[in-house]
């Protein structure tokens, strides 16, 4: 059995696509295979080996770069991961071995648990400590027990899921026939969505979606414990969401001026804020009242990013 791994990447954080790049290729030492990378242009990856091809793209999202992988790639076995996945050899035979054991068409989640860089800047830094406390223990296993209701998770193997609602698309294996008979990601969904709009496609189509417990993937997004600008873009991307219709506020009245109120803040309270918290976080020391002020930080960044005459407001009763 031959595999194709996509992994789908902005390009900016080549460090960390490194790593992930080396890794599936030794995960594929032994396996006929291919490993795809669709990146925007941004920066040069310097690697060649016979199993890697690298297209460089002008721009792309994460449903597009998957879609495009799943067009080109040579194998019948797709393996999506993302840029800051890390396989190794026994990621890449469970993957080979539940792919003989399903006859019929599936889609399977692998899990995943941080590395342990993360777990080390989680305790040690201090953007590290903020994100920590929304989410602590964080991985596949705790978010999977968290938000499916049908509680059917099975420790160390593979089992069909009820989930309907979330699927996080981290690490995921599908035939590549059965990935384009689906019509592949949404390519309209930019961020946080194409998941759940693809599982729903998937259970349409009649094809089983199973989680592996018994195949754990490491999760080694360390910059995002290490970068200012991870959080305030995952706030600017939510607000973007809201301004193009495709988030629910309630029933309000608010205009420009709130929003010019908030510009004010991020300029000339929030951005020093920002300064003083990364001067702030060499320390080890956790003080409780800096995340109150980061909450106040990430806050501000999504309220001035929102469009106050695109919320769709819920109508009062």
């Amino acid at each position: 059995m031959s595999i194709s791994i996509v992994i789908p990447s902005t390009g900016t954080r080549t460090t960390i696509l490194l790593e992930s790049i080396q890794a599936a290729l030794t995960a594929l030492d032994n396996i006929p295979g291919e490993v795809i990378v669709i990146k925007q242009k941004i920066k040069r990856v310097n690697i060649q080996h016979s199993k890697l091809r690298i297209i460089d793209v002008e721009f792309n999202n994460v449903s597009s770069s998957r879609n495009l992988g799943a067009r080109v790639a040579k194998y019948d076995v797709l393996f999506f991961i993302d840029d800051d996945i890390v396989l190794d050899t026994d990621n890449v035979a469970r993957l080979v071995e539940v792919s003989r054991i399903l006859s019929g068409p599936y889609l399977v989640s692998a899990i995943w648990v941080h590395s342990k860089q993360v777990i080390d800047l989680k305790k040690h830094t201090f953007l590290g400590q903020m994100l920590g406390m929304y989410f602590p223990q964080d991985s596949y296993e705790t978010r999977y027990k968290k938000l499916n209701k049908a509680n059917d998770w099975q420790d160390g193997t593979l089992f069909k899921s009820a989930m309907k609602n979330v699927f996080w698309e981290l690490c995921f294996s599908m035939r590549r026939d059965d990935y384009l008979r689906v019509g592949g990601m949404n390519e309209a969904f930019d961020f946080g969505y194409e998941g759940v709009d693809f599982l729903k496609r998937v259970l349409d189509k009649g094809i089983c979606y199973y989680v592996d417990a018994a195949n754990v993937v490491v999760h080694n997004e360390w910059d995002k414990f290490d970068d200012w600008s991870i959080p305030e873009r995952r706030w600017k991307t939510e607000a973007q969401l809201f301004n193009d219709g495709k988030g629910m506020m309630g029933y309000s009245r608010r205009n420009y001026v709130y929003k010019l109120i908030y510009g004010v803040i991020i300029h000339a309270f929030a951005m020093p804020l920002r300064a003083f918290l990364h001067a702030a976080s060499v320390k080890t020391r956790f003080l409780s009242s800096y995340f109150k002020l980061f909450d106040i930080y990430l806050t501000s960044i999504f309220w001035h990013q929102i469009k106050w005459s695109t919320i769709r407001s819920i109508p009062q009763p």
